[in-house]
């Protein structure tokens, strides 16, 4: 299992399911405001505009608050818990949030300038999209502080109430989409200014959440301009980490205006097939990942090989047991999944028949992108963080170079699929290179395969089955209905069933999800 210990086997499903239910009620909500804002733009140039818009923002929050900056700070700050000093971790976070507030500010006010400067040479197209981006970008801060808090939360023992905090940004921009359905139906201009208001709104709702969350833990934000050896070490892991997740945001942002300039629709396409692929990954694979990087982390500080190796494997198993069936779901369910979700308002055939190959190419890469997360949670557990960044170097070139290739035959499509075709690259090289420090390799690999593969055969086939007995004559949204529901349960039950009955290490975690539900529900 992920954690070794018998002790603490509980406690980590126990983590596991609490992160993958809060994570599930926030992609709900995300998918809920997605079909609000799909309903209201469609696939119109306002969404695209959008789309763009917060996209921006979101690189640097991925690069400095959930990515690079979060992964170099929780292996640190769980030492100097470890170490019996909760002050002293206090201290060293509000050294980080005082460099946060100290830097991103002016960054921010200098960004927003070169936007505002630019917006006028670049084109009809660019300049509402530059304008909306300036507006949005406010989030860049909020989300960076709002990440540091949740790690520090994490590196606490807390898990399901940090994964929640981004119910509050969904809820928001999906009760500014209501609005403009309801009071801006026919304005597209209007309606997407009321959707960044959601998004500002949501943002700062978010980072109070683990503020309250933390205050609750006796930690109370000071500025602190003092320096210290633990900061140097900070550094030191942080400009790699930084430069390996500058590269993939970089290429996926690249992907998204090669999409913004190809087509108008291009990059709605590909932002709603992401966001699909996106609901499976966070429910699992960032849930499975966040839960065992501490683990990681402690184990790696102990220089226990063979646990660790152990811990490693278990969470691979765990991800590729979660998220192949998602993959599955998302190639043979694609059109009722569109269909009954988005197919509303704006959003109608001709948008759905853009829609489908793209979600379908993205989809492939579900595995390998939820595989890579944990690998390299796993050398950055060892401190080690240039090694992810030159394996990341070299998907990233593949990356662009397929990109610029394959979107010239088959656009949107072409560009997800180049993304799925690095994502396998990068993540065999991450593990040919982590493979000297697992330990000995168990000899039941090729069994724990067998009984997968095993399982999801039996899968494909029960959903085929099922798509094959739905009714002809029925109307779009019924036989839709009528292929999905069935598909998602008795999928479900029958890959769950297979899986106990071929004696699946990992299968104990969907054990440990339902309970925890049963128990809340209680």
């Amino acid at each position: 299992m992920i954690f070794q210990s018998a002790a603490v086997v509980g406690a980590a499903e126990r983590s596991i399911a609490a992160v993958v239910l809060a994570t599930f009620a926030s992609r709900i909500a995300g998918l809920l405001r997605d079909m609000v804002v799909f309903a209201l733009l469609g696939l119109s140039p306002w969404n695209g505009i959008f789309v763009f818009a917060f996209t921006v923002p979101n690189l640097f929050r991925r690069l400095l608050g959930e990515g690079a900056l979060a992964s170099a700070m929780l292996p640190l700050f769980s030492e100097a818990l470890a170490s019996g000093s909760q002050q002293r971790a206090f201290a060293f976070l509000n050294q980080i949030l005082t460099r946060l507030i100290a830097t991103l500010f002016p960054v921010l006010a200098l960004v927003a300038g070169l936007f505002f400067a630019l917006r006028s040479h670049l084109g009809q197209r660019w300049e509402p999209a530059l304008l909306f981006t300036i507006l949005l970008s406010p989030t860049l801060p909020l989300t960076c502080l709002c990440a540091m808090l949740c790690g520090a939360l994490n590196g606490l023992g807390s898990f399901g109430s940090p994964a929640l905090t981004a119910i509050w940004l969904n809820c928001a921009m999906l009760l500014a989409g209501a609005a403009g359905l309801i009071f801006l139906p026919e304005n597209a201009a209007h309606a997407t200014l009321l959707l960044c208001g959601g998004v500002l709104v949501g943002c700062c709702i978010q980072l109070a959440f683990p503020w309250i969350l933390m205050r609750r833990r006796f930690w109370k934000f000071r500025w602190h301009w003092e320096s210290d050896p633990h900061l140097l070490r900070l550094w030191k892991l942080f400009l790699p980490a930084l430069a390996g997740a500058a590269v993939v945001q970089v290429n996926a942002t690249i992907s998204r205006l090669l999409a913004f300039s190809l087509t108008e629709d291009g990059i709605s396409t590909l932002y709603l097939a992401n966001r699909l692929v996106e609901l499976p990954l966070g429910i699992f694979g960032v849930a499975i990942a966040t839960v065992a990087f501490p683990e990681l982390s402690r184990l790696a500080a102990t220089a226990d090989h063979a646990a660790f190796g152990e811990c490693y494997r278990s969470a691979r198993r765990s991800i590729a047991m979660a998220t192949i069936p998602a993959l599955l779901g998302l190639v043979l369910l694609g059109r009722p999944i569109l269909s009954i979700f988005f197919q509303w308002g704006h959003y109608g055939d001709c948008e759905l028949a853009k829609t489908l190959p793209v979600l379908r190419a993205s989809a492939l890469g579900i595995p390998f992108f939820s595989l890579s997360a944990i690998a390299v949670r796993a050398f950055h557990a060892r401190q080690d963080m240039a090694t992810p960044l030159r394996i990341a170097l070299v998907s990233a070139a593949v990356n662009l170079l397929l990109t610029f290739s394959l979107a010239r035959l088959w656009g949107a499509s072409g560009i997800a699929l180049a993304g799925v075709a690095s994502s396998i690259l990068q993540w065999l090289l991450l593990e040919w290179r982590l493979h000297p420090f697992l330990g000995p390799s168990p000899s039941t690999f090729c069994q724990n395969f067998y009984k997968l593969l095993l399982a999801n055969v039996f899968l494909t086939l029960l959903l085929l089955a099922i798509g094959q007995w739905v009714p002809a004559g029925m109307s779009f949204r019924a036989a839709a209905l009528c292929q999905l529901f069935p598909s998602i349960f008795l999928g479900f039950a029958g890959y769950f069933y297979v899986l106990r009955l071929v004696g699946f290490a990992e299968v104990s975690l969907f054990s440990a999800i339902a309970g925890h539900f049963l128990k809340k529900r209680r």
